[in-house]
């Protein structure tokens, strides 16, 4: 019986560890983009809009600034751009590419940023 308990005990540990640890980890910050960071397969060769508005100055006023031009970004702009019907001056700021991260393996994320 008594090793049966300790069994029990260390897998309990265990996954208390296991838990302490993913929970530290999912609190962390994940940092600001790397320098030089490697270029994704999918992103070869650049879409015209890769770097679109990267060389102009930013409107000192908008209506709506979306952070991120991935799949959730993308198509919270096609959205809004779509339905609204006065006009409205939306900017949507990414720290690279157009679609380069992880969206953009995605058809539909590529579809939803290269329509605009």
């Amino acid at each position: 019986m008594g090793s049966q308990i300790s069994a029990l005990y260390y897998v309990v540990k265990s996954a208390i560890q296991d838990y302490i640890a993913l929970s530290d980890r999912i609190s962390s910050s994940p940092g600001i983009p790397v320098q030089n960071p490697s270029v994704p397969y999918w992103s070869v060769p650049n879409s015209p809009i890769a770097q679109h508005g990267a060389d102009k100055e930013l409107p000192e006023d908008v209506h709506v600034v979306i952070i991120g031009s991935g799949i959730t970004g993308a198509s919270i702009a096609k959205t809004i751009l779509e339905n609204t019907k006065s006009p409205i001056r939306l900017v949507m700021l990414e720290a690279r590419d157009a679609c380069s991260g992880a969206s953009g393996r995605c058809v539909l994320g590529l579809q939803l940023c290269f329509s605009f």
